[in-house]
């Protein structure tokens, strides 16, 4: 029965994947023309909306399939390891690091969930230094074992991935949980 609990207490992690999805399959069937709309774009004022849309917006399905499983694991970790505070890290990791993005990263179109993975890896390692339990050292030792390559992930690069998102979702998880821990 307790593990039917722990299911329900992540109804708002299955509800962000379905959202993902949907606007995936209608971004898709509309040629990809809401990355173009919705999309982060730096400095464009048009571009602030992409603050918000960018986590659920992808470049294509390997995007928003490369982006489900660490959110399915990550966010799972942090609605059962701090339900208290989960709101609160997220809205801030897609706010503040949204906003970095948007005022210091190359001008590119930066779209994807990445950002809120970065996020809540940046909160859950942070969260082990800042709060000092047990549980959080675990989870954080966790995370580090299981996702320890994410930190190449934020260093420039060419191409079309946005390490900026990476670098500033990190850095705005590690505030949330500093902000929310002290």
């Amino acid at each position: 029965m307790k593990f039917l609990e722990h299911l329900q207490r992540l109804d708002w992690l299955i509800a962000l994947l379905a959202a993902i999805w949907i606007v995936q399959l209608a971004n898709m069937a509309m040629k990809y023309r809401l990355n173009a709309r919705l999309g982060l774009r730096p400095r464009d004022m048009k571009g602030l909306i992409g603050i918000l849309m960018m986590p659920l917006l992808h470049g294509n399905v390997a995007h928003a399939s490369a982006n489900s499983y660490p959110l399915i694991t990550l966010g799972a970790l942090m609605g059962l390891s701090d339900e208290t505070n989960l709101v609160a890290a997220t809205g801030f990791i897609i706010l503040a690091g949204g906003v970095a993005v948007w005022l210091f990263a190359r001008s590119a179109l930066h779209v994807g969930a990445s950002g809120l993975v970065f996020g809540w890896f940046g909160y859950l390692l942070t969260c082990a230094l800042v709060a000092g339990d047990f549980q959080s050292f675990v989870i954080a030792a966790a995370v580090a074992g299981s996702y320890w390559t994410l930190v190449f992930g934020m260093l420039p690069r060419r191409g079309r991935v946005s390490w900026e998102a990476h670098l500033f979702g990190a850095l705005a998880g590690g505030g949330a949980a500093y902000i929310l821990h002290i």
